[in-house]
């Protein structure tokens, strides 16, 4: 099982979108998918159609914290998912403060996702626009990390964060790669998005070739928080994502 973390330091830059539809595509494509909805704000499971303010729903964090074993709901017969909650915004807190704890902080969910590694072909893993103890523990079970960018200053600068974050978790997992970041809501008519690919100069071997365009149902979503599933009548946007999707498995070396 290939674990590809999804992150930027900086929200609204699509990470729950790609990582919703990014697993819908290799699903359909016949590979056998696990989603980790490691943010609290727990839109991936919304997505899925879990109601996250069940408590009868086991979450990641009843993963980790009471079972010690990942808890799995099933979506369709190619997608698992592992659901968040609010939870998780105090995971830190009660493992420091739990004495009968005996996992180590910085690999908690390699514990939880390794006897995993047989059943499914890929894993994505969606976290909060902010690096603390539930990304950093992603990045250290991860083999990739994939980076949605947008336009903006803060969307590279969150971009920088989690290159900077991932070198420090190499000392714990030096295996993990950066998969490259990808341009997400790219309009190339516009200066701002011709100024985010400039950036990359001299290390576009870090940015996908394939980029991922604005279109009036994505931007409708994005200004209303409503979610966005790729449909047969957003049609350039599909090529898109469809390229995205392809460049996704060559980069991953994703096989069944």
């Amino acid at each position: 099982m290939k674990i590809v973390t999804i992150a930027n330091n900086k929200g609204g830059v699509g990470k729950t979108t790609i990582t919703y539809n990014l697993a819908d595509q290799l699903a359909h494509r016949g590979f056998k998918v696990l989603c980790v909805d490691a943010d609290p704000q727990a839109n991936l499971s919304s997505y899925f159609g879990f109601d996250v303010n069940d408590d009868k729903l086991d979450t990641l964090f009843c993963s980790i914290v009471e079972h010690k074993k990942a808890v799995l709901h099933k979506f369709n017969e190619n997608i698992d998912i592992i659901i968040g909650d609010q939870r998780l915004i105090n995971l830190s807190k009660i493992i420091a403060e739990d004495p009968n704890y005996n996992l180590s902080p910085a690999t908690i969910f390699n514990e939880i996702l390794s006897p995993l590694s047989l059943k499914y072909d890929i894993c994505l893993i969606d976290t909060k626009p902010s690096i603390d103890i539930s990304v950093q523990n992603a990045f250290a079970a991860s083999n990739f990390v994939l980076i949605p960018i947008t336009s903006g200053e803060m969307s590279f600068n969150g971009f920088l964060t989690v290159i900077d974050t991932i070198k420090y978790v190499k000392r714990i997992n030096p295996n993990l790669k950066i998969l490259g970041a990808v341009a997400n809501m790219y309009n190339p008519r516009t200066l701002s998005s011709q100024e985010l690919l400039s950036e990359f100069k001299g290390n576009e071997d870090l940015l996908f070739e394939s980029k991922i365009r604005i279109t009036e149902a994505v931007r409708f979503a994005e200004n209303n928080k409503m979610f966005f599933r790729l449909q047969k009548r957003n049609y350039d946007l599909k090529i898109d994502f469809n390229k995205f999707v392809d460049e996704f498995e060559l980069k991953t070396n994703l096989k069944k």
